[in-house]
Protein backbone atom coordinates (compact mmCIF):
# COMPACT_ATOMS: atom_id res chain seq x y z
CA UNK A 1 0.00 0.00 0.00
CA UNK A 2 1.39 3.37 -1.02
CA UNK A 3 0.55 6.43 1.07
CA UNK A 4 1.70 10.00 0.75
CA UNK A 5 0.92 13.08 2.73
CA UNK A 6 1.89 16.69 3.26
CA UNK A 7 1.77 18.18 6.73
CA UNK A 8 2.59 21.64 8.05
CA UNK A 9 3.91 22.36 11.54
CA UNK A 10 5.09 25.53 13.23
CA UNK A 11 8.48 24.05 14.08
CA UNK A 12 11.69 24.78 12.20
CA UNK A 13 13.25 21.94 10.17
CA UNK A 14 16.34 21.73 12.42
CA UNK A 15 14.15 21.28 15.51
CA UNK A 16 11.96 18.66 13.79
CA UNK A 17 15.07 16.82 12.59
CA UNK A 18 16.46 16.70 16.14
CA UNK A 19 13.15 15.41 17.52
CA UNK A 20 13.00 12.63 14.94
CA UNK A 21 16.26 11.38 16.49
CA UNK A 22 15.19 11.66 20.14
CA UNK A 23 13.70 8.56 21.78
CA UNK A 24 11.62 10.53 24.31
CA UNK A 25 10.09 12.69 21.57
CA UNK A 26 9.27 9.63 19.46
CA UNK A 27 7.64 7.94 22.46
CA UNK A 28 5.50 10.99 23.21
CA UNK A 29 4.46 11.45 19.59
CA UNK A 30 3.64 7.87 18.58
CA UNK A 31 0.05 7.11 19.58
CA UNK A 32 -0.22 4.51 22.37
CA UNK A 33 3.57 4.07 22.46
CA UNK A 34 4.79 2.32 25.60
CA UNK A 35 8.54 2.19 25.05
CA UNK A 36 11.19 3.50 22.67
CA UNK A 37 14.76 2.32 23.12
CA UNK A 38 17.51 3.96 21.10
CA UNK A 39 19.73 1.09 19.99
CA UNK A 40 22.08 3.23 17.88
CA UNK A 41 22.18 6.66 16.25
CA UNK A 42 19.82 5.35 13.57
CA UNK A 43 17.88 2.47 15.14
CA UNK A 44 15.00 2.43 17.64
CA UNK A 45 13.09 -0.49 19.14
CA UNK A 46 9.57 0.25 20.29
CA UNK A 47 6.47 -1.28 21.81
CA UNK A 48 3.07 0.18 21.01
CA UNK A 49 -0.22 -0.81 22.64
CA UNK A 50 -2.44 -1.62 19.70
CA UNK A 51 -6.04 -0.50 19.44
CA UNK A 52 -7.32 -2.90 16.82
CA UNK A 53 -10.02 -5.19 18.16
CA UNK A 54 -9.14 -8.44 16.32
CA UNK A 55 -5.48 -8.27 17.36
CA UNK A 56 -4.21 -9.03 20.85
CA UNK A 57 -1.07 -7.83 22.58
CA UNK A 58 1.34 -5.01 21.88
CA UNK A 59 2.98 -4.29 18.56
CA UNK A 60 6.74 -4.52 18.59
CA UNK A 61 8.64 -2.62 15.93
CA UNK A 62 12.10 -1.60 14.87
CA UNK A 63 12.59 1.77 13.17
CA UNK A 64 15.80 2.33 11.27
CA UNK A 65 16.88 5.55 9.59
CA UNK A 66 18.79 4.82 6.41
CA UNK A 67 19.95 7.58 4.05
CA UNK A 68 19.94 10.90 5.89
CA UNK A 69 20.58 14.42 4.62
CA UNK A 70 20.29 16.67 7.67
CA UNK A 71 17.97 18.50 8.13
CA UNK A 72 16.23 18.00 4.80
CA UNK A 73 15.37 14.33 4.26
CA UNK A 74 15.67 10.82 5.54
CA UNK A 75 14.70 7.37 4.42
CA UNK A 76 13.56 4.88 7.01
CA UNK A 77 12.32 1.33 7.35
CA UNK A 78 10.04 -0.14 9.96
CA UNK A 79 9.55 -3.83 10.64
CA UNK A 80 7.52 -5.42 13.35
CA UNK A 81 4.84 -7.76 14.55
CA UNK A 82 1.34 -7.33 15.86
CA UNK A 83 0.19 -10.46 17.66
CA UNK A 84 1.16 -13.15 15.15
CA UNK A 85 1.02 -10.91 12.06
CA UNK A 86 4.02 -9.07 10.66
CA UNK A 87 4.19 -5.64 9.06
CA UNK A 88 6.92 -3.79 7.19
CA UNK A 89 7.38 -0.55 5.38
CA UNK A 90 9.69 2.08 4.11
CA UNK A 91 9.27 5.82 3.95
CA UNK A 92 10.94 8.98 2.78
CA UNK A 93 10.43 12.06 4.91
CA UNK A 94 11.33 15.48 3.54
CA UNK A 95 11.44 18.60 5.70
CA UNK A 96 11.08 21.87 3.82
CA UNK A 97 11.19 25.27 5.52
CA UNK A 98 8.19 27.51 4.96
CA UNK A 99 7.05 30.87 6.34
CA UNK A 100 5.45 29.30 9.42
CA UNK A 101 7.88 26.48 10.18
CA UNK A 102 8.14 23.25 8.21
CA UNK A 103 6.30 21.49 5.43
CA UNK A 104 6.69 17.75 5.90
CA UNK A 105 6.30 15.48 2.90
CA UNK A 106 5.95 11.76 3.53
CA UNK A 107 5.92 8.96 0.98
CA UNK A 108 5.34 5.47 2.37
CA UNK A 109 5.14 1.98 0.98
CA UNK A 110 3.83 -0.40 3.62
CA UNK A 111 2.83 -4.03 3.83
CA UNK A 112 0.18 -4.58 6.48
CA UNK A 113 -1.44 -7.80 7.69
CA UNK A 114 -4.59 -8.85 5.85
CA UNK A 115 -6.59 -8.81 9.09
CA UNK A 116 -5.84 -5.09 9.51
CA UNK A 117 -6.83 -4.37 5.91
CA UNK A 118 -10.10 -6.22 6.48
CA UNK A 119 -10.78 -4.45 9.77
CA UNK A 120 -10.29 -0.95 8.33
CA UNK A 121 -11.33 -1.64 4.74
CA UNK A 122 -11.07 1.41 2.51
CA UNK A 123 -10.42 3.65 5.52
CA UNK A 124 -6.93 2.23 6.19
CA UNK A 125 -5.11 4.86 4.10
CA UNK A 126 -7.11 7.67 5.75
CA UNK A 127 -6.39 6.21 9.21
CA UNK A 128 -2.64 6.09 8.53
CA UNK A 129 -2.64 9.68 7.24
CA UNK A 130 -4.54 10.81 10.33
CA UNK A 131 -2.01 9.06 12.59
CA UNK A 132 0.87 10.69 10.68
CA UNK A 133 -0.72 14.13 11.13
CA UNK A 134 -1.15 13.47 14.85
CA UNK A 135 2.46 12.27 15.09
CA UNK A 136 3.92 15.41 13.50
CA UNK A 137 1.60 17.69 15.51
CA UNK A 138 2.75 16.00 18.71
CA UNK A 139 6.38 16.44 17.65
CA UNK A 140 5.70 20.16 17.12
CA UNK A 141 4.02 20.34 20.55
CA UNK A 142 7.10 18.71 22.07
CA UNK A 143 9.33 21.27 20.35
CA UNK A 144 7.26 24.17 21.68
CA UNK A 145 7.41 22.70 25.20
CA UNK A 146 11.21 22.56 24.96
CA UNK A 147 11.33 26.21 23.87
CA UNK A 148 9.57 27.37 27.04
Amino acid sequence: MKISGRFAVDTKPNAMWALLHEAAALKNAIPRCQTVIKESDCTYAMTVRQAIAPMLGPARARLEYKRQVAPASLDCTINGSLSMAKFAGQATIRLEPNANGTAILVEMDILVPVIIERFFGDRLSEKIQLELRRFFNRMADHSRALDR
